[in-house]
């Protein structure tokens, strides 16, 4: 076997074993991609579970709030009011925009 036939079964060789890497990394991205669109739609899951569960704990946290038997009153820096309970808007009224 000449050299010149050598080299081109080396070549031919290596670009077997490249064909082949090439498979392996096609297969292996293949896999990810299925399982980063998986944590992709299971992320988007958890979100609306947390967004539901944010939502009921916040409505009850409000609802507690507008039951207390006492003055509760939110008050801005400019003295505005953003909220007030139901105790204390059956005593004052409703603020309607003005400072308290």
């Amino acid at each position: 076997m000449s050299g010149e036939q050598r080299g081109e079964e080396d070549i031919i060789s290596q670009l077997i074993g490249l064909q082949q890497e090439n498979q392996e990394l096609r297969d292996i991205i293949s896999r990810y991609g299925n399982v980063d669109e998986q944590l992709k739609r299971s992320d988007r899951g958890t979100a609306q579970k947390a967004e539901k569960l944010l939502a009921a704990e916040r409505k009850r946290f409000n609802d507690i709030m507008e039951m207390l038997p006492a003055y509760l009153i939110l008050l801005t820096p400019d003295y505005h009011v953003p909220f007030a309970n139901r105790f204390f808007r059956e005593r004052f009224g409703e603020s309607h925009g003005r400072r308290c």
